[in-house]
């Protein structure tokens, strides 16, 4: 949608009163609908300041005249100052991997805990799934949602579905989707990401907690309730809860193994000693289960972010269940799972 040009930007209220459904940004003569009262500041419409843009300029020029003028020194000196770098980096992760040893940074359940939750006292939790280009992957998803262990009657199961995205569209029809599940089609606009599509479904969730599962994951049977009495052992100001992320094809080739020694890293090492050391982490782009009133508060999703980060910083957050999810044994797709995971991280 194009609008008139604006010499600065200016916020687009929601159509909904009591929502932000409809709300956005109007910048650079267009309207951009993301479904979020964030400002633009807090979001990653603008990569770069001012400020950052000149020091990258002036640092590019001062490696070129350092190249014209001494380039043997000049080559020794910026390998010298990246194996400084890639050294403090092992340095650092050392240091987690020694912190997160003998920790007990995940919350621990008994058995007894899960079994004897009274399905009649559990609140709506709602699922948001969405989903784009994942035609050949939905009924393997729906399978695995299906497995949930939690009232079903108290299931918000919303799959956020793309208008150009027919193929995704034609393989859900021909599911016989069960009640708790509901299909949602993201009004189009810009920007087209999937934390875009999250604020979209916030906007819609009925549940009184919230979590994100892409098409391609197939969470712990157990995972929602434990992510609820995860929530009820935590201080009352966590609002996140992420499950442990990996692989549930890890012995299909080479490549696959790699990605699961990479999660297995991530998820089990340096993620429990950052949080050992009490500071900010990143949280992964799916399996993040919030209270959603609190989500709410903090307004969603940045749209303009390709993963689906809230704005938490730092980020309260505990650690909880594996959710497992399918990795690429083919090259072109392990390079593009790398981004991703690269992003996530």
């Amino acid at each position: 949608m194009i609008g008139s040009k604006n010499k600065s930007p200016q916020p687009i209220p929601p159509t909904h009163k009591g929502s932000m459904q409809g709300a956005g940004i109007s910048a650079n003569g267009r309207h951009f609908i993301t479904h979020t009262s964030l400002s633009i500041e807090k979001t990653a419409f603008n990569s770069l300041t001012l400020g950052q843009k000149m020091f990258i300029v002036t640092l590019a020029l001062i490696i070129i005249y350092r190249l014209t003028a001494d380039p043997l020194g000049t080559i020794v000196g910026f390998l010298g100052i990246l194996s400084a770098i890639y050294f403090l980096d092992v340095v650092f992760h050392l240091f987690l991997i020694v912190k997160s040893l003998g920790s007990e940074s995940d919350i621990k359940f008994e058995k007894d805990e899960i079994l004897t939750l009274n399905d009649q006292e559990l609140p709506v939790y709602t699922i948001l799934c969405p989903q784009y280009k994942e035609s050949k992957v939905i009924t393997r998803f729906l399978a695995a949602i299906e497995k949930i262990s939690w009232p079903k009657e108290k299931l918000d199961v919303i799959l956020l579905l793309e208008q150009d995205d027919t193929e995704t569209l034609e393989e859900v029809s021909r599911q016989n989707l069960p009640s708790y599940i509901r299909t949602v089609i993201v009004p189009p606009s810009a920007p087209k990401t999937k934390p875009k599509a999250c604020n979209f479904g916030l906007s819609l969730a009925r549940g009184e907690y919230l979590v994100i599962y892409d098409a391609e994951d197939e969470p712990e049977p157990f995972q929602l309730k434990k992510a609820y009495l995860g929530f009820r052992k935590v201080p009352s100001d966590v609002i996140c809860l992420q499950a442990k992320l990996n692989y549930y094809n890890s012995h299909q080739n080479l490549l696959t193994r790699l990605f699961t020694a990479e999660y297995s890293l991530w998820f089990d090492v340096i993620l429990p000693g950052l949080q050992m050391m009490e500071t900010a982490i990143p949280l992964g782009g799916t399996s993040n289960h919030f209270k959603t009133a609190d989500l709410q508060k903090l307004e969603g999703w940045d749209a303009f972010n390709v993963i689906k980060l809230p704005s938490l910083i730092p980020p309260p957050l505990k650690k909880q269940p594996v959710n497992w999810e399918i990795g690429s044994g083919n090259v072109p797709g392990g390079l593009r799972a790398t981004c991703k995971l690269t992003l996530s991280t």
